[in-house]
């Protein structure tokens, strides 16, 4: 059965939904790092180990690790590398 977390695969931000499912991308973009599933990640489909997430969250972890989102404000008390953190141990 493929995995079906909801966990964005470059960030660690829930997304409520799955990214992937059944090989099919949301078309969502995470709120938290700005990946568009299905579009950026085309390839990659969801595995956290990918080269492609890793270099995606590193980018985006050297860049300060901002909220992408404009239009959805992030959870009370966010803290970006704590949830990269239990996305790594996971």
């Amino acid at each position: 059965a493929e995995d079906v977390s909801t966990l964005c695969p470059a960030c660690g931000f829930d997304q409520g939904d799955a990214p992937w499912r059944d090989g099919s991308p949301s078309h969502e973009i995470c709120p938290s790092c700005g990946l568009q599933f299905g579009y950026a990640d085309i390839k990659a489909r969801g595995d956290v180990e990918n080269a492609f997430y890793h270099g995606w969250r590193a980018c985006w972890l050297v860049h300060g690790a901002g909220w992408s989102s404009l239009g959805i404000r992030p959870p009370a008390g966010w803290n970006a590398r704590e949830q990269v953190e239990q996305l790594l141990r996971a």
